[in-house]
């Protein structure tokens, strides 16, 4: 049976533990990748780095992307909605607003 020195084991753990980092990294590279990945980080608010150096986080992203990548279209399409409505009703307000002053005022 071989057996390591102390230095040898420890450059050996080392290793592995790199080897698994890399791993990880292989993993998760399509969510490291990902355009949204930062919006999805300051969803859970963390940043980048932090998001990156924590493999349940990385996991946890991953799981749950679908919904995260649901929720951005809504944002998007609901603010193209309420661009639509205040480009439609801009001057309404305007006039409802003025009509109200003028009955609090007489």
């Amino acid at each position: 049976m071989c057996e390591k020195s102390g230095l040898e084991t420890q450059i050996f753990i080392s290793e592995v533990w790199n080897m698994e980092r890399v791993a990880t990294k292989n993993n998760h590279q399509a969510l490291l990748e990902h355009a949204h990945f930062g919006l999805y980080c300051e969803f859970y608010g963390l940043s980048q780095s932090e998001a990156v150096s924590r493999e349940d986080t990385l996991a946890y992203m991953e799981e749950k992307w679908e919904v995260l990548e649901q929720l951005i279209g809504g944002y998007l399409e609901m603010g193209k909605l309420n661009q639509e409505y205040c480009e439609k009703y801009q001057g309404c307000e305007c006039g409802v607003f003025d009509e109200n002053m003028f009955q609090l005022e007489g």
